[in-house]
């Protein structure tokens, strides 16, 4: 139920953010539909968990005794993980592009979230393939008791690219405050716009939170029960991002509605 609140959260926000592009200010671009394409991979992540339900998703593994049902939630639960990924991602590159309009006139800053844009692409999407890849036979993905495979750490691999996302949520919160505080206008105003563009933030929560529970993809003994904290702190960290990064987009729409305020 918290995915779907969620989800259903960040579709009600980005649609709010493209209406007022598209009615409002009339500047619908590419960082929009970077975020709705962000916000389609989420939802159709949500719906892949909610199939792994039907397949025993939830249940210790000891609980689950068809082996094939189990396999085939495994199977949903590594696609899964790469919806959950890129939808992040495209989310973060949706919030690049918009700094890039807003404070892209110094080189610098338009240098560093270029490549910040570009490492996105390349650590996230590197991967996802390295999921794919981990295993020198495929099959171990979803069939653990094969003891001739061989597999990269996942635990490690989770820790890296969680590690650079967080990184770059940090850079991306920390940069409208810094760039806000040095133009002329009241102070009141230069907290409250820096606030607002600062919200990727809280997509850090989400994030620090997946990473409490990265020993998850370890564990294969019980994966299909101790997977669950992960993926809804990554539909959690997939969804702040969104909203975060959306807020700002909104607040054209309250003044058009709201002329006072």
């Amino acid at each position: 139920s918290v995915i779907w609140v969620m989800v259903t959260l960040a579709i009600v926000t980005v649609a709010t953010r493209s209406y007022t592009q598209l009615r409002i200010t009339k500047q619908f671009g590419l960082s929009d539909w970077l975020m709705l394409v962000s916000v389609i991979i989420i939802t159709t992540f949500a719906a892949l968990i909610s199939v792994q339900y039907h397949y025993g998703w939830g249940r210790h593994q000891a609980c689950i005794t068809d082996l094939q049902k189990l396999e085939t939630q495994i199977k949903f639960n590594i696609v899964g993980q790469s919806f959950g990924i890129m939808g992040s991602t495209f989310g973060r590159m949706s919030f690049i592009v918009f700094m890039l309009v807003l404070f892209g006139s110094q080189r610098w800053v338009r240098w560093t979230l270029w490549v910040m844009f570009v490492a996105q692409i390349i650590t996230n999407l590197g991967t996802v393939i390295a999921i794919y890849a981990q295993c020198n036979d495929p099959r171990a993905l979803y069939i653990f008791t094969l003891s001739d495979a061989q597999c990269w750490p996942s635990y490690y691999l989770g820790w890296a690219h969680t590690s650079f996302n967080g990184a770059c949520d940090l850079f991306l919160s920390i940069l409208p405050a810094a760039m806000v505080w040095n133009l002329h206008m009241a102070t009141r105003l230069k907290i409250g716009v820096a606030i607002l563009l600062g919200m990727s933030a809280l997509a850090l929560v989400g994030l620090i939170m997946k990473c409490v529970y990265l020993n998850a993809l370890s564990n294969t003994g019980d994966y299909s029960y101790n997977t669950v904290p992960m993926f809804t702190w990554i539909v959690v960290e997939g969804t702040l991002v969104a909203m975060a990064a959306s807020a700002p987009f909104i607040r054209p729409l309250f003044r058009h509605t709201f002329p006072s305020t």
